[in-house]
Order: structure tokens, then sequence, then C-alpha cells
């Protein structure tokens, strides 16, 4: 055994740890998955939070591992700490830190604590949990990330008090100012909260400046003439690859916590991790300066209605589609629980650059989805396919778009949140519009014969109405191109600004 010092990237605390030697253990025969909750269930477990005034409480379990029981079979000599028992065979009971099995058994020891106090696991994640509530008509809830909790009910310390019967929870806080990285702040009214990682980020930067040197500050995280994947500049060395490696790290985590902003940028110079030039470090380096001049942008969570386009209803389509897509119908998991929680409005802004990258042909797939107010998913990624026009571009693009629809209505409906109106999807792009929407259009081009009748089928049965902007009103449009200081800002300053 040893005792194992370190920094938690999440939030900086120094932390210690007695690890045991469980690579020299076979853990083949046992499972060892552990799953966390994801980032979508801990934004829309916020945004109901606020939506049905629920409180919210965190607190970390002290030692967690160590109060599960240990899997494997381990048996060691006591040493002569163990006075006139020395020599004697010990049998290790509780699952240490370094263990395989370690996570994976306290995850399911605490789950088996949550189903005692009556919570069940959604059905979009086993690490949110949720419950009938004693204290209003509605649901309580509690998410788990390792030994990280998260309680949103009328009464959250009831069930904190009953997890302390088990567990020691230290760093516990009502109105949580900081949880997994992201702070909170609560405008004055406590309406709406800002979610940001300024904390991690200024650490992060004083960090890099003491080892690398500081940044210059940017106004943009990439300029719009730069394309990373035409670059002919020398390649790296050991040292340079691993400041770029640390970056781009970095700046991945940063745009899953909230970071949209950077998720061009970052996707854009991420794919030459293993090879990165020269100028590849010097437009990492930018990102990180873009940071150092904005560290305090993040997200709003807000549950009210977003502020969409309003002249899309012009051209917008309502046509019946008869007998074409009869067949379909939504799925409805008939183990959701009961929707007890009024209607969320679910939006999705979705975009494509044809062709956009000169080297392979590939176009760029932009995405931003929205909950009430509240951005809780974002993309910025290359289709994995070559297009040979705008439409088919598009029209893969807004397939990515009616996935995610469908997993933001699983997700709220397995929290218990009614979703009945379809969801909208804005483009910018009237001939997918029309072919979309349109029964009467038809497919002329088979190579995206998927992504089209997958769509039109949604669009016949309500899941989803396409909806015509302009490419100045569409969000998802910084996420496929880099954009010049003014349309960037523009696009973004109401949903981050703090």
């Amino acid at each position: 055994m040893h005792m194992i010092f370190d920094v938690k990237r999440e939030d900086l605390r120094h932390k210690s740890r007695l690890v045991i030697g469980g690579h020299l253990i076979d853990s083949s025969k046992h499972s060892t998955y552990s799953s966390t909750v994801q980032d979508i269930s801990i934004r829309l477990l916020q945004l109901v939070a606020l939506h049905n005034k629920l409180n919210v409480m965190t607190g970390d379990i002290s030692n967690a591992f160590c109060t599960a029981p240990v899997a494997e079979q381990i048996h060691a000599r006591a040493g002569p700490e163990f006075g006139n028992q020395e020599g004697c065979i010990l049998v290790l009971k509780r699952a240490l830190y370094g263990l395989k099995t370690a996570s994976q058994s306290f995850h399911e020891f605490f789950g088996n604590c949550l189903l005692q106090l009556g919570f069940s696991p959604t059905r979009a994640n086993p690490d949110l949990w949720y419950r009938k509530s004693d204290d209003y008509e509605g649901y309580d809830y509690i998410a788990t990330h390792v030994d990280n909790i998260i309680i949103a009910a009328k009464r959250p310390a009831k069930y904190m008090s009953q997890i302390e019967q088990q567990f020691n929870v230290c760093n516990k806080e009502d109105l949580p100012s900081y949880y997994i990285g992201n702070s909170y702040k609560r405008d004055d009214k406590g309406n709406i909260i800002h979610v940001s990682s300024t904390k991690y980020i200024k650490e992060v930067l004083r960090q890099f400046a003491k080892q690398h040197g500081e940044v210059q500050k940017q106004s943009i995280p990439m300029r719009t003439t730069e394309h990373p994947e035409t670059d002919q500049s020398p390649h790296l060395n050991a040292e340079e690859i691993q400041q770029f490696q640390h970056i781009i790290g970095v700046c991945q985590w940063l745009v899953v916590s909230g970071r949209f902003d950077i998720n061009y940028a970052v996707s854009s110079l991420s794919r030459f991790s293993i090879a990165p030039r020269k100028r590849h470090l010097e437009l990492a380096r930018e990102i990180m300066g873009y940071l150092r001049k904005h560290p305090k942008r993040g997200y709003w969570i807000n549950p009210l209605p977003p502020n969409t386009p309003s002249d899309y209803e012009v051209i917008a389509i309502k046509e019946d589609f008869g007998y074409q897509y009869s067949y379909f119908q939504e799925e409805i998991d008939p183990r959701f629980p009961t929707p007890l929680s009024s209607e969320l409005e679910i939006t999705i802004f979705i975009d494509a650059d044809h062709g956009h990258d000169k080297v392979t042909g590939r176009s760029i797939t932009g995405l931003l989805g929205f909950v009430g107010s509240t951005p809780v998913i974002w993309s910025s990624k290359r289709q994995s396919s070559i297009q040979t026009s705008t439409f088919g571009a598009e029209s893969t693009a807004l397939k990515k778009a009616v996935e995610e629809a469908t997993t933001i209505r699983y997700y709220l409906r397995s929290m218990g949140v009614k979703v009945e109106k379809p969801t909208p999807i804005y483009v910018d792009n009237m001939s997918v519009v029309l072919n979309a929407s349109n029964p009467g259009s038809t497919l002329n081009k088979k190579a995206i014969a998927l992504s089209y009748h997958y769509t039109r089928e949604h669009v016949a049965n309500n899941v989803i109405e396409i909806r015509k902007i302009e490419s100045e009103q569409n969000y998802s449009d910084p996420m496929t191109k880099a954009l010049n200081s003014t349309n960037l800002h523009g696009f973004f300053h109401e949903i981050q600004s703090n």
C-alpha cells in the first residue's frame, strides 16, 4: 500500500489517499465498469429544479470507496503496527483506492442506499435518480458523480441526513456555488443561475504561464482565415507536443463543461493531437489567450422560453403527409414516470458548412440545443462522409438535429416532465425545409435517403417542426466556422454574459 498525493482537476483541491496495488491483483472475473452522471443530466436537473422551485444541495462522500465491500479476495500479512498480531493473515473487507473494482463496488453500494430511500434510476441515465415527493405534486431528484452528490427537492436536507446515517458527507452546501468544476452564481431574484468554469480557467492559466509563459489576450478563439488542415509548418518536438496536448485536453474539458464558444476552434485542432505542427501550437495558445480575456463566460440556466426568431412563421410549412409515414410512432417508454412537471420548451439550431475541410472536402456540422433558455447540448464536428452539395451537407446535419431532439425528449420524459409539443429545429437552408416538410417533394439524391426519410417521418408525426431562419439568427453558425469578433460575440452575448 502507498500514500498518494494529488490535485483534483475539477476543483483543484489537494487530496491524499491510501492506495493499494490493484495492478497486482487479477480482477478479470469481476465487473469493473462504473458510470458517472452525464453533463446533460446535471443541466436538466438544475433546470427542472428552477422550473419546479426545488431547493438544491450538494456534498461529497468522504473516503467513498472504503465504505463499500471489496469484490476481490485479497489477503495480506500484518506488519509491526498490529502489535502482538504481527505476522497474522489479514483479509481485506473494504474496497481501497487502487483496486480495479473499487469504483464499481462503491457505485453499487451507494445505489442500494438510494433504492432503500425510495429512489429509482431514470431510464435515460442510471446516475440520475428520482422518487415521488412527499412535499409537493412532483418528483425529487438525486444525481451521483462517483462520490459527489447533488440533491434537488423541496427539502433536500431530509435526504442528506438519511444518507449521512450510512456515509460521512463533507463539503455540504445549500444553494451550491460550486459543483464538479463549475461555479454557480444566482441572479438577484434567484430565478436563473449563471454557470461558468472561471475558477478552473484562472488556475489553469496561472499554472500554464508559470511553465510555458503567459499567453497574449485574444478577442476570438480562432481567426476567420485559419484552416489548420492545410498547415505545412514543421512538426513539433516532444516537449512542444506535450504542451499542445495539454492545451487541447484542458479545452476539451472546458467545452464539455459549458464553453461552447471555443467548440469549433478546439474541434478543428484536436484532430492533430498525434502529430501537431508549429502553427497548430500557436493557434492552441491563441485559444488560451481568448480564455484569458474572457474567463467568466458560461451559460444561464433559465427555464423561461427562449428568444427565438419570429419571422419563420411566414414560410413555415404545415401539410398532411397522409399515409406516407403512418407506420411511424414516437417511442414512449412504458416505464417512464407519470409526467407531473409542466412542459419546457425544446429548441434546436443546426447548421452545416459545406466542404469546409480543404483537404478532405468534408463538411462541418454545428449544433446548439436549448431547453427553456438553457443550452443543454452543443457540438462542432466534421461529417463522416463527403457531400457533393450544400443540400446534402445540410440534410446530414438535420438528421443529427432530429436525433438530438429525440434524445432530449427522452431525457425529460424519464424525469417526469411533460413533453407534448413538437420540437422546433431551425435551419438556414430553404431547400432542406421544403424537402423535409413538403409531402410532395421527392428524393432526387439517393445518397442521403436515410437522412431524408428519418427527418420526414419525425416531421409527419409532429415530433419536430423544421423552421427556416436567416444565418444571422442561427445560434449554431459559430459551431461550423471561425467568425469575426462582432459576429461571434453577437451570437453568444445574451447566452453567456455574466
